[in-house]
């Protein structure tokens, strides 16, 4: 019930107050660390907004689409594109949700050169110089591959 008139013995309902508020939950639904994926469903010049789903949308700002600097967040994405990014920042308050592809892509290349150091002999003495050539020469034979 939104307002009482007993005045003149009137009452306003509305719908939208029957309907369950996405944002109650939204902290248990979508923490801080998680991966999610989503659909860019707009394109500003600060950012692209994600529909995580039916009412809720969380923001890449520009900075955060790539590790690559971007100067036009339409050059990298654009509306209709599933994306995956990694939460970042939740406000229920605010009703905002901050997402980055960036910090998504920096966890799996630290994910990727600890397995590389773990598969590593621990009788072998590998220095981070070792470790950064060794993936440095994989992504060179990876770019020849596909020229």
């Amino acid at each position: 019930m939104l307002k009482i008139d007993k005045e003149n013995e009137k009452f306003s309902l509305g719908i939208k107050q029957l309907e369950s508020n996405p944002w109650e939950e939204i902290l248990k639904k979508y923490p801080v660390g998680d991966e999610v994926s989503g659909e860019i469903t707009k394109v500003a010049e600060f950012g692209a907004f994600v529909k995580l789903e039916e009412g809720i949308e969380g923001l890449i700002y520009s900075s955060e689409l790539s590790t690559e600097r971007v100067e036009k967040p339409e050059d990298v994405v654009k509306v209709g594109d599933a994306v995956t990014a990694l939460i970042t920042k939740v406000d229920p308050v605010e009703q905002k949700i901050s997402l980055s592809i960036r910090a998504l892509t920096d966890r799996e290349q630290r994910q990727a050169l600890k397995k590389l150091a773990s598969q590593q002999s621990a009788t072998q003495t590998t220095t981070l110089g070792d470790l950064l050539a060794s993936k440095l020469a994989e992504k060179a034979e990876g770019g020849a591959e596909n020229e």
